[in-house]
């Protein structure tokens, strides 16, 4: 009973996540209750807050537009609503006959559960099911919809609350009185409401934290000061804080993300107490500048200098103080708006440790948020970035809701202000009335709850059956991880092999290029967490979207064209020398496989295969282990290796597409570039039948294996495309292996075989589409619950 009514609670929380529109979703979700229910009718009823009257919103099994034939119906859910209990009984009532093939012949109920929907202590309107036996529903049926009940409820204030908020903002944009938009569009709700793209969903609040932007030691305009011994007790009172402030983080950060790097904690301190570094700050202080002015002074002194440098570790250190830099920088302007009282150099009071903390900066780097009390951040709003950017690919492993504002965000919020963040529909509100989160109450809760669920449900986990189609033929599902941490989610999960190790976050986190050593510390603790099960690792894929601090990284016209994957490694022989000494002693630890990224042809792989070869004789040299009978791979991006896919199998172990490079090569599309999106065709004809050769050449090598390691995997409605296609490895990130699992198990290779013949031949992706609706129309399988 607790597996199922977690599901259920969990598909209905996911529709909520995905809905963009309000009563769309309302509609998917009834249907969605009534045949995971076994109901033939399911309805959501709201009062009408001018009239007082209920109103049904959404309903399965009906027509919404014609009532009920039997009148009690109303007179039930008015009950259930003014009592604010649960009323089930047996109730004779004829509905309208619905053309929905899910529903049947739907037209009697012979008992009925009706549900009140409460908000902030009152009812707000009903969910009503109904089903032809003539006995009530049994207790664990009720348990499960009044569970259902509290998400809902949420869901509905929520998406009220925000339409409220949009009206009074559309009145505000046909103010020409010139008074602030985003304020008057709070106007008794909030101080401002600043809207934005949600990157990761989730409602929470908390006290901002403003951190610098990383150019804003930049020198612009210098400044001096009237008081250069005010400037000097500032200095050392953000020296003092932002000491303290890393104290604290360092064992912090460690623990919730084990691959940061301890050591740049222990130099952030070594920098703070430099002697050279405090001569230079005490030097333009006595010259009569700001500290600002000093700061910006200090680091373009350090930058000309260590430019000078030939020895690339020092240059390299030039992040670190600069860092530091930005750190005291933090804490000086905390200082002062807080009038005088001491913060950290990320702006954390230092006396209220366990203060909720939401980060608001104009571009959050990796370093900045790692650097950041981890443990207490439970928000973070930027001015720009993507879903794609470093810090978005973390908050989504950790699970902060995040949101992309517009510019000038920053500069209208204060270090301790009180925020509501609501990335649910892509809101923050600034100082909320004590109203408005009472309105929140239910959302705040709801979000709360699940993510201590997920937390308690991060225990080992037995894995599941490995899924069949209908007519018996097995698919083997992996998973992506760029994180140690979703290792448990994957578990979680039911799946146990890693199809998609991605090695470059740490080194996205670092200011330096970690050594074999630590290289080595980060991987090994995954792969023996692994537990002996399958450990895919894909050697370093730097460059394009994903450029690291510390390397000279020439500008490119287009970067996804350029210097990265295999191209950067192979020009770097030392530290790819290194990197794969450091993924091969893991293999002593469990079964790994290493694949390499954007191989173009078999030049390509020969050279990366021989790279390889000499990493494991220094290793034989050196009398350190490894499992000389690893797995080798590549991935398959380049549209050329599909071509030489003749010359590349006989000289791998397996193949990994990667679609989501592939497909934009394929059409010839930047997918980081808005303006050119919608030709970025996942599913078009032509990538199927470039997915279905794949299959078909590697079927004629015995012994090889092939993968779908892209974002397409993930995505349980083109399914039953990929299997037609002949894919039967799947990996993907963790929350989408349930979606993709219960598709499985719903369709036949024959059918999809059938789909995919016909979809194959089409012009359009458009064309595609409709094929897919159709369909999962006919099997009566609900999209929603599969997107």
């Amino acid at each position: 009973m607790r597996e199922e009514r977690l599901t259920l609670v969990h598909d209905i929380c996911g529709l909520i996540a995905h809905a963009s529109d309000h009563n769309l979703a309302l509609q998917r979700i009834v249907q969605h209750i009534a045949v995971e229910l076994n109901a033939q009718v399911c309805l959501i009823s709201l009062l009408d807050p001018t009239s007082s009257q209920l109103e049904i919103q959404a309903a399965f099994g009906f027509r919404m537009n014609e009532k009920p034939a039997a009148a009690p119906i109303l007179n039930i859910l008015e009950l259930a609503c003014k009592r604010a209990k649960t009323i089930n009984t047996p109730l004779q009532v004829v509905f309208p006959v619905c053309d929905s093939p899910l529903a049947g012949q739907a037209s009697r109920v012979n008992s009925l559960m009706v549900v009140p929907l409460m908000a902030s202590g009152k009812a707000i309107g009903t969910l009503a099911v109904g089903r032809r036996s003539k006995q009530v529903f049994p207790a664990r049926m009720v348990t499960l919809c009044e569970a259902l009940a509290a998400p809902l409820a949420a869901f509905i204030q929520n998406a009220s609350l925000t339409r409220q908020i949009s009206e009074n903002g559309s009145s505000a944009d046909s103010d020409d009185s010139g008074e602030d938009r985003t304020a008057s569009g709070a106007e008794g709700l909030a101080a401002a409401v600043f809207r934005g793209r949600s990157i990761v969903s989730g409602v929470t609040w908390g006290h901002a934290m403003l951190l610098a932007p990383s150019d804003s030691l930049n020198i612009l305009n210098l400044e001096k000061s009237a008081d250069p011994a005010r400037e000097q007790e500032l200095l050392e009172k953000a020296i003092a804080a932002a000491r303290q402030g890393i104290r604290k983080i360092t064992l912090e950060s460690v623990d919730v993300l084990a691959e940061t790097d301890i050591s740049i904690f222990d130099m952030y301190l070594m920098l703070l107490d430099d002697p050279v570094l405090q001569e230079h700050l005490q030097k333009y202080l006595q010259e009569g500048y700001t500290l600002n002015s000093a700061l910006s002074l200090t680091y373009k002194k350090f930058s000309d200098e260590y430019q000078n440098f030939t020895d690339e570790y020092l240059r390299e250190r030039l992040y670190d103080v600069k860092d530091v830099l930005l750190r005291i920088k933090n804490a000086a302007a905390n200082i002062i708006r807080n009038g005088g009282t001491v913060h950290d150099g990320n702006g954390e009071n230092v006396h209220h440790t366990d203060k909720r903390i939401i980060l608001v900066a104009q571009e959050l780097l990796p370093t900045q948020l790692i650097a950041s009390p981890l443990k207490h951040v439970c928000g973070i709003i930027c001015e720009s970035g993507g879903p794609t950017s470093h810090a978005a690919i973390l908050a989504k492993a950790l699970h902060i809701p995040m949101l992309i504002s517009d510019k000038g965000t920053q500069s209208r919020i204060s270090s301790g202000n009180t925020l509501l963040l609501d990335c649910q529909s892509g809101l923050c509100y600034l100082k909320p009335t004590a109203a408005l989160l009472r309105q929140y109450r239910q959302p705040l809760a709801l979000f709360r709850r699940l993510k201590q669920a997920a937390a308690s449900e991060n225990t080992e986990q037995e894995p599941a059956d490995v899924p069949q189609t209908l007519d018996g033929v097995t698919v083997h599902l992996a998973g992506n991880i760029t994180l140690f941490s979703e290792l448990a989610n994957l578990h979680n999960a039911g799946v146990r092999e890693v199809g998609l190790y991605r090695t470059e976050f740490m080194f996205m986190i670092r200011n330096a290029m970690p050594d074999e050593e630590e290289q080595f510390r980060v991987i090994s603790r995954l792969v023996s967490a692994a537990k002996g099960d399958p450990v895919t690792i894909r050697a370093l894929d730097i460059g394009g979207d994903k450029p690291l601090p510390y390397i000279n990284w020439e500008h490119e016209d287009n970067p996804s064209l350029g210097w990265r994957g295999l191209r950067f490694l192979l020009s770097n022989p030392e530290f790819l020398h290194t990197h794969l000494r450091a993924i091969l002693r893991t293999s002593a630890l469990g079964p790994v496989s290493i694949m390499f990224p954007m191989v173009g042809d078999l030049y390509d792989l020969l050279q990366a295969k021989e790279a390889l070869e000499k990493a494991q004789s220094s290793l034989r040299e050196d009398g350190i282990a490894f499992d000389g009978k690893h797995q080798f791979g590549i991935m398959l991006e380049v549209p050329s290796a599909v071509v030489a896919l003749d010359q590349l199998l006989p000289k791998v172990d397996f193949i990994s597409i990667g679609t989501n490079d592939l497909i934009q090569y394929l059409f010839a599309v930047d997918r980081g570039n808005s303006r050119v999106n919608r030709w970025y065709r996942q599913s078009h004809p032509i990538v199927l039948r470039t997915l279905q050769y794949i299959c078909q050449k590697t079927a004629q090598f015995p012994g090889k294996r092939v993968s779908l390691c892209g974002e397409l995997a993930g995505q349980a409605r083109a399914l039953p495309l990929l299997l037609g296609a002949g894919l039967r490895r799947l990996s993907m990130n963790s929350n989408f292996i349930p979606a993709v699992r219960s598709c499985i198990e719903k369709v036949s290779i024959i059918e999809c075989n059938e789909l995919f013949a016909e979809a194959s031949q089409m012009s359009s992706e458009l064309d595609v589409q409709k094929l897919l609706d159709d369909f999962y129309r006919r099997k009566e399988i609900d999209l929603m619950s599969l997107s």
